[in-house]
């Protein structure tokens, strides 16, 4: 009974936060104050974002040689019964992935990523992510994993990701893209 609770509470939220996107979509552009992508991906982003309801909670923590993310996920992240969908474990690490102390500075895409899939990742229980970085000549290797915090050596689900330095003219190119998503010159 909690659970079909939970899941119509969520239905709901989903509804209202649908019903917002659809006044705002009525609306002309706000100008040059409005809100940047970086906020609104803070707000309603999939990974982390604070008014998104299925968002992980992941937090991370910024050292000089690697990213660190704690979050605990819920049954609304399940697969099967106790164990996270395999889709939300991979949407995780290409989070930490982009957040490697080397590619922070710098406009980059992640080309590929391999995921290896260890052993369940258990929700409602404390979940460790690491992940560091080797730049190269056109970007950078990253390899990251999931484990649980009680068992930090024991990685559940570990990945390699290639991420490329954007070249000037492609970061044109997405500047143009987004202004004009946004209905501005």
């Amino acid at each position: 009974m909690a659970a079909n609770v939970a899941a119509k509470e969520y239905d709901r939220v989903a509804r209202l936060l649908q019903g917002a996107l659809d006044l705002l979509d009525g609306l002309p552009p706000a100008g040059p104050a409005s809100a940047s992508r970086e906020r609104v991906n803070a707000l309603v982003g999939a990974v982390s974002g604070t008014a998104n309801p299925f968002a992980p909670p992941l937090e991370l923590t910024h050292f000089d040689d690697r990213v660190e993310g704690r979050c605990m996920l819920s049954r609304l992240h399940e697969g099967s019964a106790g164990f996270a969908h395999g889709g939300v474990s991979a949407l995780l690490l290409d989070e930490i992935c982009a957040h490697v102390p080397e590619a922070r500075a710098t406009e980059r895409v992640t080309t590929s990523a391999r995921l290896r899939y260890r052993r369940p990742v258990p929700v409602e229980e404390p979940l460790l992510l690491v992940a560091r970085g080797r730049k190269h000549a056109s970007g950078i290797t990253v390899e990251a994993f999931i484990a649980t915090k009680t068992s930090p050596d024991v990685p559940l689900v570990t990945a390699e990701a290639e991420l490329v330095y954007l070249r000037p003219e492609q970061i044109e190119r997405l500047a143009l893209s987004r202004r004009e998503a946004s209905g501005r010159p």
